[in-house]
């Protein structure tokens, strides 16, 4: 079972964590990884390259976000099962075997994730979730997905594995939390932070959530564009922590972009909004 699994792990400036979580893993997995990497900066896969010399890297000529990185991974693989994983979650060749092995006793499901958090690592029994596993460890059956065309390329970053798995739910499939397996995530080292960063990140945050709620007619109530937009900028005004105030302005300016019809990307198709140096960051100096 083990010879019928990919592992994509999507890169952006992320070789140093790649080495310090991964490096073993992607050893003891032989020439079963392939890195897929989203223009990052000049050295960052050449140190990839030198530290695992048979490792497949797909590099990418602009940064694509997640979604549409771990797609030009996925549409060319040819094994059962593809395991998609942050580059800073910590996991062994072992635990890849137990999720496999899990996964086979549900022909239904299309969709499985270990616990990536404490509080979710338990010995209970696989349980169906109502709304996403974690995209930072998603296992997933190529046969039920390659129908369904994956992650949704017109997210950037931010809810693409939560309508994935809404997707898969419509299609009669189950989207599995494996509880008694642990890979855990240490969130928020995938790559560098800055306010240009964290800025872009949150704008998409915003504007991803807005698609995803108006795409599954979700956008009511507490799920309004208006209720959200509202509560953000009042979070934003009312913030005291420079973080905070960087964090809640983006959102809000997310939620305003979709609803006044931007996309999550420029009009080349390419380039993402916000993203860290252009005109439309309030933090590139420009």
């Amino acid at each position: 079972m083990m010879n019928d699994i990919t592992v994509i792990i999507v890169s952006y400036n992320s070789a140093n964590v790649i080495l310090d979580c991964l490096g073993d893993f992607i050893d003891s997995m032989s020439r079963q990884v392939t890195v897929v990497d989203n223009a990052s900066r000049k050295g960052d896969v050449e140190k990839l390259e030198k530290a695992f010399p048979h490792l497949d890297i797909l590099r990418l000529e602009h940064n694509f976000g997640y979604g549409r990185a771990a797609n030009a991974a996925l549409k060319n693989i040819k094994s059962r099962y593809a395991l998609l994983i942050n580059p800073d979650i910590l996991i062994t060749k072992q635990q890849v075997s137990d999720l496999l092995l899990q996964a086979s006793s549900y022909p239904q499901g299309a969709i499985f994730g270990p616990a990536t958090s404490r509080k979710h690592y338990q010995n209970d029994k696989p349980a169906e979730t109502k709304d996403a596993i974690s995209g930072s460890c998603m296992l997933l059956d190529m046969e039920k997905l390659k129908p369904l065309g994956f992650f949704d390329e017109k997210i950037f970053l931010f809810s693409e594995e939560v309508d994935l798995c809404w997707r898969a739910r419509a299609h009669g499939y189950q989207v599995l939390l494996l509880p008694g397996i642990y890979a855990e995530h240490l969130a928020g080292q995938s790559s560098g932070s800055s306010d240009a960063v964290e800025y872009m990140k949150n704008w998409h945050f915003g504007w991803s959530r807005s698609y995803f709620y108006r795409k599954h007619q979700l956008d009511q109530g507490k799920k309004s564009l208006a209720r959200r937009y509202w509560m953000y900028a009042w979070k934003a005004l009312i913030a005291r922590r420079h973080y905070d105030q960087v964090k809640y302005r983006a959102i809000r300016d997310g939620i305003r972009a979709f609803k006044t019809g931007e996309a999550a990307f420029l009009a080349d198709g390419m380039t993402p909004q916000v993203a860290p140096g252009t005109a439309r960051n309030p933090y590139s100096g420009g």
